[in-house]
């Protein structure tokens, strides 16, 4: 983290986000409101176009598409372009940045391999692997004292996330927890299906909600994923306009990955008990491992892995100036590179990541 913590500032102001404030503990939960903020949102085409087409030092080619990079063993000699009118061309450069995105990245070195005989990732036995997402579903339901709740707004969404102690002791990964306010409507439903179960609580709640005391919510959660080697793109055997072939996507949730949900809502809720405090209802599937729902949000549109960074070329595609192992002048930019994912929106740390590998560039001129 301290190497791309120097970036924070610029990146942030690239994305528009106004400063990240500091987690709040809650009591001591193990569990912490967290800060989470959103861009405007920024679209780059809107924000960037004006200053690219008329910048002196770069030139925008549209429609070329990149079908291919080729390799003498140690150095990327051209990239292969084609237009939709099936005109082709290369593409010379003293060095090359892929950025292509989470899926994009995987496919193009993939396909670029299979074509060279390997001679672009020599080393490909990480390639296209470790593949992640952020599962993001409904997990459960809440009520919640308001005196609880005193370093955030109950009457709108907040965040939490266990710390880094209750995830070492508890041998999960990370989570973020979406609370939203339900109507009133749904926390009376929440409060009679306590009666069964906690009915002095229930009784109590009751009156603090009727007196707007006590808040029921909606528990939904965003989480970090296990980076195993099943998880990956490969190349299909549908090809497109191109002739590239089309991914196939390998995507499953492991044990650890319904654990980890499963287990930080169930210590929030022994924690609401404890302290008598308010009481979690977890959605049935999670308690009882089922194959998780399809009718939810199911992930964050969140493309990670598959060219992670690593100390070596026996663990990964790119070292930690995201230069691809065994190629002079080859680099890699965007969440694909990322070797795990934490709980959080990836493209701040994309972005500082880039920041990072431009300044490595500028002070190394000769790779320019």
């Amino acid at each position: 983290r301290k190497d791309i913590d120097g970036y924070l500032e610029e990146a942030s102001e690239i994305l528009e986000i106004d400063q990240i404030k500091p987690d709040i503990p809650f009591g001591n939960s193990g569990f912490n409101f967290t800060n989470f903020v959103f861009s405007p949102p920024v679209r780059f085409l809107d924000k960037y176009y004006t200053t690219v087409i008329n910048e002196k030092n770069i030139t925008l080619v549209l429609e070329a598409n990149v079908t291919s990079i080729d390799s003498d063993g140690s150095r990327i000699t051209g990239a292969l372009i084609e237009n939709y009118a099936g005109e082709k061309n290369r593409v010379n450069a003293n060095t090359f940045i892929l950025a292509t995105g989470g899926i994009e990245n995987s496919r193009l070195l993939l396909w670029s391999n299979a074509v060279s005989n390997g001679a672009v990732v020599k080393n490909s036995t990480t390639l296209g692997k470790y593949w992640m997402e952020h599962p993001t579903f409904t997990i459960g339901s809440a009520i919640i004292d308001k005196k609880a709740l005193s370093a955030v707004d109950p009457n709108r969404s907040f965040y939490m996330a266990p710390n880094a102690q209750t995830i070492n002791n508890n041998n999960i990964l990370n989570c973020g927890i979406r609370i939203n306010p339900t109507p009133y409507k749904g926390t009376k439903k929440l409060l009679s299906d306590l009666l069964c179960v906690a009915p002095n609580l229930a009784r109590s709640m009751l009156d603090l909600v009727d007196r707007q005391l006590s808040c029921g919510f909606q528990v939904r959660a965003s989480w970090e994923q296990l980076p195993v080697a099943s998880n990956c793109i490969t190349l299909g055997n549908q090809k497109d306009r191109f002739g590239v072939p089309r991914t196939n996507l390998h995507w499953e949730k492991t044990k650890t990955d319904y654990s980890t949900a499963r287990k930080s809502l169930m210590l929030l809720g022994e924690y609401l008990a404890e302290k008598d405090i308010g009481r979690v209802v977890i959605n049935r599937w999670l308690l009882e491992d089922d194959e998780s729902p399809s009718n939810d949000e199911l992930a964050g549109n969140h493309h990670m892995g598959g060219t992670r960074m690593a100390e070596s070329a026996h663990k990964g595609i790119v070292d930690k100036n995201c230069k691809v192992f065994g190629q002079e002048n080859l680099y890699i930019a965007g969440s694909s590179i990322f070797p795990s994912t934490g709980y959080a929106n990836p493209t701040l740390t994309l972005v500082q990541l880039a920041l990072r590998l431009s300044e490595h560039l500028k002070r190394n001129p000769s790779q320019l």
